[in-house]
């Protein structure tokens, strides 16, 4: 299934660069802890084109907005960003 939902990357990005960066997009972008990115190919891809990734941290807390990414991925893909 990670071959239908991911892109394969070798680069790695840290939660911090991730939360200090407002231009990562969620799709098609290296952010992923594992080196992979979020394909364009995603049941919700349409919703998320304009949004960052800073969209899905709770900024008050420095984690993931986990009710958020539930919300918006498949358990596959929210279990990736967890």
């Amino acid at each position: 299934m990670f071959e239908e939902v991911f892109c394969e990357h070798v680069s790695l990005f840290e939660m911090e660069s991730v939360g200090t960066n407002h231009f990562i997009s969620i799709l098609d972008e290296l952010w992923l802890q594992n080196g992979r990115c979020i394909d364009r190919n995603i049941p919700n891809a349409p919703l998320l084109q304009n949004y960052t990734v800073n969209s899905l941290i709770d900024t008050a807390h420095q984690r993931w907005n986990m009710s958020l990414v539930n919300q918006i991925f498949s358990e596959d893909i929210a279990t990736e960003i967890a």
